[in-house]
């Protein structure tokens, strides 16, 4: 039987995170994976036997799409194996203030969602400053 996994992810800077972009291992591995965009579809995590949530850290708190996502979805989400990725430069620090600043916007996630994921997992995740305008350079 094969395993089916749903990916979930939010981004900030409408750029795909390695994360989602890793749903090919899974596959190699043997699962059916769907990787979705939060806000753009709403699939039902009850059709699936796990479901891995990212989302990057942005002013303090995850985008409000994955959020929505959730809380609409906690009840089925507690029901399956669930991962939460959370995206963050700050886990890179070696400051225990970021570390505990990042947990406290997990628990705040969690309970505005009503989810707790089975694990959490912080990972780094990328600062382009090319992407900001005032740092390219002026023509």
């Amino acid at each position: 039987m094969t395993t089916s996994i749903l990916v979930v992810y939010a981004t900030t800077r409408a750029r795909r995170p390695k994360v989602a972009l890793r749903h090919d291992e899974l596959r190699l591995a043997g699962a059916e994976v769907d990787c979705l965009e939060a806000g753009t579809a709403d699939p039902r995590p009850e059709e699936y036997d796990a479901v891995i949530v990212a989302a990057s850290v942005h002013v303090s708190a995850f985008q409000r799409p994955v959020e929505q996502w959730a809380r609409r979805h906690a009840a089925a989400l507690r029901q399956r194996p669930t991962l939460f990725l959370a995206v963050c430069l700050a886990v890179l620090q070696q400051d225990p203030k970021a570390h505990a600043e990042l947990r406290q916007i997990v628990a705040r996630f969690t309970q505005k969602t009503v989810w707790t994921p089975a694990e959490v997992q912080f990972i780094p995740g990328a600062l382009r400053y090319s992407a900001y305008g005032c740092l390219r350079g002026s023509s």
